[in-house]
């Protein structure tokens, strides 16, 4: 996983804390050789996705020797720029957060990463890396976001109005050629002579 880049908790416990997990999990990396972990897989729910709405990355076959678990934004760990937030699992679990933290992510006991408030700037790659005795992985996945630029919730707004505003023309509409077929069927023939003046005898 290579060292976790440096940064400010916020908001987080000490920082002495999740330094004394790093330094365990890159001690243990150093005595023996490490090994990826095959059965690690990350999966998006839920599947289709609105701006506003959550998202989490749920991760599968963690092992139950995890020391700690990083994210990152992008398809590259280890950029200190990118990194969100790691995770120490523990009998008193512990976080720390950084740079690309925004406040809206959030990580549960399985490493699973939570984003609530989906903005479009949030499409894109996340990076996963996780360490422990004797092994350490790093997987990416390319969260194919389908947002939807108008969301439901936006799309009844919009579309009821107009909709109305269909409504309103197609009555405006009736109204119209209704009366001119009123006023033309209410035209009276003039009878003969009365546009002269001269009254036939």
């Amino acid at each position: 996983m290579g060292p976790l880049p440096t940064s400010q908790n916020r908001p987080g416990p000490d920082s002495a804390w999740m330094g004394l997990f790093l330094a365990a999990s890159l001690l243990s990396s150093c005595l023996q050789p490490a090994q990826a972990w095959d059965g690690l897989t990350i999966r998006q729910e839920p599947a289709a996705l609105d701006v506003g709405g959550d998202v989490t990355l749920v991760v599968l076959g963690i092992p139950q020797t995890l020391l700690v678990c990083s994210w990152y934004r992008g398809a590259e760990a280890g950029i200190a720029a990118h990194w969100i937030l790691s995770y120490a699992p523990s009998a008193t679990p512990q976080k720390s957060y950084g740079p690309a933290h925004t406040g809206r992510e959030t990580v549960g006991p399985g490493c699973s990463l939570h984003i609530t408030g989906l903005r479009e700037s949030d499409v894109g790659s996340y990076t996963l890396t996780v360490q422990g005795s004797g092994y350490k992985q790093t997987i990416s996945m390319s969260v194919s976001f389908s947002v939807q630029l108008f969301p439901r919730f936006l799309a009844l707004v919009v579309g009821v109005p107009l909709s109305v505003l269909m409504c309103v023309a197609l009555l405006v509409t009736f109204i119209v050629c209704k009366r001119r077929r009123s006023s033309g069927a209410s035209i009276l023939i003039e009878p003969p002579g009365e546009r002269t003046g001269l009254v036939p005898k």
